[in-house]
């Protein structure tokens, strides 16, 4: 596996830029299958309005290998899978807008497929909205009591 993350931010203009990447490897499991390797890539655009509203807005490619089997695994015999019929090449936009007071972010974010290719038959992605409610905490150091 492998993953890498960059960071850039403008502090006057409340402007950050980030790049995600991820590739993961795939080995064949107890069964003789190989699930194929995924490797996603993600751009982010964000920015900070009136102290507490945010807008990002990120656009993700993605890449899922095809299916192999062992030797003498027969994918299509053994679990009617059609080899032919995995792995897909995707591209997403990605809007959110939140809220955040007091540690609490209040969110909500689309997955917008903007292009497909996916091989022989199989399903697709469709348009995803989720919405939610996120809490951070920081743990704080004491100090020591002075007797």
């Amino acid at each position: 596996m492998f993953y890498s993350f960059f960071f850039r931010e403008y502090q006057k203009s409340k402007l950050r830029f980030f790049i995600s990447s991820l590739y993961v490897k795939k080995g064949f499991n107890s069964l003789g299958i190989k699930y194929g390797d995924y490797t996603s890539v993600g751009l982010f655009a964000s920015k900070t309005f009136f102290y507490r509203w945010g807008v990002t807005t990120q656009i993700k490619a993605e890449k899922i290998g095809q299916i192999k089997a062992a030797e003498k695994i027969d994918l299509e015999g053994f679990y009617n899978i059609s080899p032919e019929s995995t792995g897909s090449k995707k591209w997403f936009f990605i809007p959110q807008i939140s809220y955040s007071q007091n540690g609490i972010t209040v969110f909500s974010t689309s997955e917008i497929p903007l292009y497909q290719y996916l091989n022989g038959t199989q399903v697709g992605s469709q348009f995803q909205f989720t919405i939610g409610i996120n809490y951070r905490f920081l743990t704080k150091e004491c100090e020591p009591e002075i007797k």
